[in-house]
């Protein structure tokens, strides 16, 4: 794989949307940072590529943590449960986002540092630099996804 081709990303997208999140830690040691060892800005543009195709995936009451009825957390999997549908893309990009989140600079006022970082994420959305062809195949990759998700997840609120 080459860090500096975009079709790189897609390559990872793919493999990682059908990875078992138990294998994800091994596939990031052995795959993504050595990918970045070689290309620092790798996993800005793998972050902003996944965070293009998991835009709209989740619904508004998923992606948060579950507790139990005595205010416990969750663990299923030796991980916190998440509410709704999860696949390990989503679990790479909290690592991603927590990656982003290393190359700020800490201050004493966490408000200013969580609104810089906000506005970081913004930026990096907005600076869409996709070729046509590029963007297709997010985009399929996008539907593939919500369509799984259509047919693995029985949604509550059908029940």
């Amino acid at each position: 794989m080459d860090p500096f081709d975009r079709n790189t990303n897609l390559l990872i997208i793919e493999q990682v949307r059908n990875l078992p999140n138990e294998s994800l830690t091994e596939f990031i040691y052995k795959v993504i940072c050595p990918l970045n060892a070689k290309n620092s800005n790798f996993l800005k543009a793998l972050y902003k590529d996944i965070l293009y195709v998991l835009d709209g995936f989740e619904k508004e009451d998923e992606g948060d943590i579950i507790f139990d009825e005595n205010g416990e957390l969750v663990i299923e999997d030796n991980d916190f449960k998440i509410s709704g549908y999860q696949t390990s893309l989503q679990a790479l990009c909290n690592w991603l986002h927590l990656e982003q989140i290393k190359g700020f600079e800490f201050q004493s006022d966490k408000v200013n540092l969580m609104d810089s970082f906000e506005r970081a994420n913004k930026k990096l959305a907005q600076k869409e630099n996709y070729t046509p062809q590029y963007k297709f195949s997010l985009n399929k990759i996008k539907s593939d996804l919500i369509k799984e998700r259509n047919e693995n997840y029985d949604f509550p609120d059908n029940e």
